[in-house]
């Protein structure tokens, strides 16, 4: 008899038991899709050209520069003097200018430096494979 009522004990679980399996099923199937279109934006939102890094007036007024800092710069961003020019909007030239003291940078030049001092070697890669300035980003 107590066989009886544990086989039919179960039997009456499994069929309360059954409606909540398949709905866990279903949930785990939604996790799974929402994942993949996650990874799927993740890709998008990495291969996306880098913004260029908001400059503020109070940046522009506290920022210092000298020809070290600015060698300094470039040597972390990975970049000749050609490329952090086409990267700052200036010519060779001007770094040469910049890195020797010979000449301070000033108005969007200064904005540009300052937006390169916040971006990664990575960003920076990226801008110039674009062929884009720092502050068209």
């Amino acid at each position: 008899m107590k066989a009886e009522i544990a086989r039919i004990a179960r039997r009456e679980v499994k069929k309360a038991v059954a409606p909540l399996h398949e709905a866990l099923r279903k949930q785990r199937q939604q996790v799974l899709a929402l994942k993949r279109a996650m990874q799927a934006r993740e890709v998008q939102v990495r291969g996306a050209a880098p913004a260029g890094p908001a400059v503020t007036d109070e940046d522009v007024k506290k920022a210092r520069f000298s020809g070290r800092l600015i060698q300094k710069l470039r040597a972390r961003l990975g970049l000749s003097r050609k490329e952090f020019g086409q990267l700052a909007g200036v010519s060779p030239f001007s770094v040469v200018g910049w890195e020797h003291d010979d000449f301070r940078p000033k108005g969007a030049n200064r904005q540009a430096l300052i937006a390169l001092r916040k971006i990664t070697a990575r960003d920076a890669k990226k801008l110039l494979a674009e062929n884009k300035t720092i502050l068209s980003a």
